[in-house]
This record gives C-alpha cells, structure tokens and sequence, in this order.
C-alpha cells in the first residue's frame, strides 16, 4: 500500500500546509477512543481542487484547495473527522 501513495505527488511534510494538517489531524486523533483509532498519517496534494480522502490503514490527504476554501479550522477539522 505504502508504494500506491508515495508516488502520489504530496507537499514535504516541512511546509506550512502539512505541518498545519498534521497538528490538526493529531488533535482530532487524540480525541477517538484507542479501539477505534488508526496510525493516521496526513499529507497535503497540491491541487486547487477541493478534496480530502483516505486511505485504509490511515493514510490521509487533503488537497490545498480544501485548505483554501475552508472559512475556518472548525469547517476543515469537520471534513477531515469524515475521512477519519
């Protein structure tokens, strides 16, 4: 599985973007009961388009146009808790 997404083309994980996603997903990760819970991963692609999706396993990705177009942290957490 891991070959699938690592051709997928994703931002470093050093960018603004990513590292905003990933303290995001931690938070929203650190509230599921651990019985229910994933190794969630999160990546950030490139695209204007507005998009999230996962992965089985817990990899995450969600486009910069997702990002862009929320109007606040509460709209994006609230798609990336349906991804998760």
């Amino acid at each position: 599985m891991a070959e699938v997404y690592q051709q997928m083309p994703v931002l470093p994980d050093s960018s603004p973007q990513t590292k905003y996603i990933c303290k995001l997903g931690k938070r929203l990760a650190d509230v599921i009961p651990q019985e229910y819970s994933w190794p969630f991963e999160f990546h950030v692609i490139p695209q204007k388009d507005i998009n999230a999706f996962a992965l089985p396993g817990g990899p995450m990705f969600v486009n910069v146009g997702a990002i862009v177009a929320a109007d606040n942290e509460a709209e994006l957490a609230g798609v990336m808790a349906h991804e998760m």
